[in-house]
């Protein structure tokens, strides 16, 4: 009988996973360094939020803070994107990081250097379905698997409170978190969570869960802002894009260019599709 991958990764010792990732990532590495000595990157296809960190596929132009081909901080709004004409734009879980302002501000910037038929294709949390699901009850894999990774790295790693390991806690998380090293939910009890819930527009929700950091935890750009798709449909409008589409992970509506794509998170993500 074939195991599939979850099965095989509990059959196969642990030090041989740890060696087939440590592959894995050096043959990503080195196949991205060698297209790199011998080509520049391709200013059609624009990735946000990328940088060299994990080798993307080569021939995108990456923008980040820095270890990028074009380096900015993005909360600054006062840059310019140096090029021209692009054809394919794509972020991945980088707007929830980012101010409205900034957000809005790199609408423009890219509105501008977006080619007549270009695309811009975004993946964040989807807050809208999130909201809904804990509204329902209904307990999802995506919020389970964070609350165990959140027991075992905060909890059991760090000897943080035995509440940064509840269910609650991990969907809180997902919408509000700061970061030190890694992303550490905010706390609040569930019966207040639920509460704000329940007597809480979407907006007013999460403006809430994101007020619970301090000014210092909302300098270190966790979780700061939320999006689901009617507020992207205002957002984008107002920067000039139309076509404003939701897609699936794995399928595109203007013939997007998908191999940065990760489907990992794609049982909480929103994805939107907008054309100049």
């Amino acid at each position: 009988m074939l195991l599939d991958k979850e099965q095989m990764k509990k059959h196969l010792p642990k030090r041989i996973l740890f060696l087939l990732r440590k592959f894995k990532y050096y043959l990503k590495k080195s196949y991205f360094l060698s297209y790199r000595y011998f080509n520049q990157p391709n200013s059609n296809f624009l990735a946000i939020g990328e940088s060299y960190a994990h080798w993307p596929r080569p021939y995108w132009t990456l923008l980040d803070i820095n270890d990028s081909d074009i380096n900015l901080n993005l909360e600054t709004l006062d840059y310019e994107i140096k090029i021209d004409r692009v054809k394919n734009v794509y972020s991945s879980h980088c707007l929830e990081h980012l101010s409205q302002d900034a957000s809005s501000y790199l609408f423009k910037k890219i509105f501008n250097v977006l080619d007549t038929d270009g695309v811009l294709r975004i993946e964040t949390p989807d807050v809208s379905k999130m909201i809904n699901d804990y509204r329902n009850k209904v307990k999802k894999d995506y919020v389970i698997t964070v609350q165990e990774d959140n027991n075992k790295l905060l909890v059991e790693g760090l000897g943080f409170d035995s509440i940064y390991g509840e269910y609650h806690i991990a969907f809180l998380g997902l919408i509000s978190c700061y970061k030190q090293n890694i992303q550490i939910p905010v706390i609040a009890s569930k019966e207040t969570l639920e509460e704000k819930l329940e007597s809480l527009s979407i907006d007013e929700f999460c403006d809430w869960a994101i007020s619970l950091q301090s000014k210092d935890e909302l300098s270190t750009h966790g979780h700061i802002n939320f999006w689901y798709y009617e507020k992207f449909v205002k957002e984008l409008g107002k920067a000039g894009f139309s076509n404003i589409n939701l897609c699936k992970s794995g399928e595109t509506r203007n013939n997007f260019d998908l191999s940065l794509e990760r489907p990992h998170r794609a049982d909480y993500s929103l994805i939107i599709e907008a054309t100049k």
